[in-house]
C-alpha cells in the first residue's frame, strides 16, 4: 500500500509543476513578444541616389598641355 501512497504523492507533484511549467511558457511568450515586437518607426520614403554628371575627357581646365617633341629628321616611314 505504501507504494499507491507514493504514487498519489508523485501524481500531485507532476501535476503541480506542468503548471508551473505553462505559466513560465506563459510568462516567457510574452517577455519575446514584448522584447522583440515591431518598431512603429516610419521608414523614409525611397529615393535614388543623385545623379551625378559623367566626367569630362582631358585635362583640368586652364592646365598647359604636353605634348612630344616632333623630331629633327626622319629615319624610316612605314
Amino acid at each position: 500500500m505504501s507504494s499507491c501512497k507514493d504514487c498519489a504523492k508523485f501524481e500531485k507533484q507532476i501535476k503541480a509543476r506542468q503548471e508551473e511549467l505553462s505559466l513560465l511558457r506563459f510568462e516567457l511568450n510574452k517577455f519575446k513578444s514584448d522584447f522583440f515586437k515591431k518598431s512603429k518607426k516610419k521608414k523614409p520614403p525611397k529615393q535614388d541616389p543623385p545623379q551625378s554628371t559623367p566626367k569630362k575627357k582631358g585635362g583640368l581646365f586652364g592646365h598647359t598641355g604636353w605634348f612630344r617633341a616632333k623630331p629633327g629628321r626622319i629615319n624610316k616611314i612605314e
